[in-house]
């Protein structure tokens, strides 16, 4: 085998651009990581805040043998950005 791996078989999808070292992250992925700092949050109300279009969300085509034509990534350091705006302003939060 060539060393292209097959990009449908990565385990975690990231865009091929080496020079950037960002991490990314799906929306569902971005929703636990919220949870796990910030000890609450429902997909219901990330959308219902206006979390989600704080993020820049773009569509890389991934497994495509499981029948996903695409999947959705964030980059992590915008979820960061939005924990840290509700913890520097929790009378803002509407959770």
């Amino acid at each position: 085998m060539s060393n292209f791996e097959n990009p449908e078989n990565q385990l975690s999808p990231v865009p091929n651009n080496p020079s950037q070292n960002e991490d990314f992250m799906t929306i569902g992925e971005a929703i636990s990581y919220m949870c796990e700092q910030l000890g609450r949050i429902s997909r219901t109300s990330f959308y219902r805040c206006g979390y989600r279009e704080l993020l820049t969300v773009r569509s890389y085509g991934r497994n495509i043998q499981n029948g996903r034509k695409a999947i959705k990534l964030c980059k992590k350091s915008e979820v960061d950005n939005i924990i840290r705006l509700i913890r520097d302003n929790p009378q803002e939060e509407n959770l």
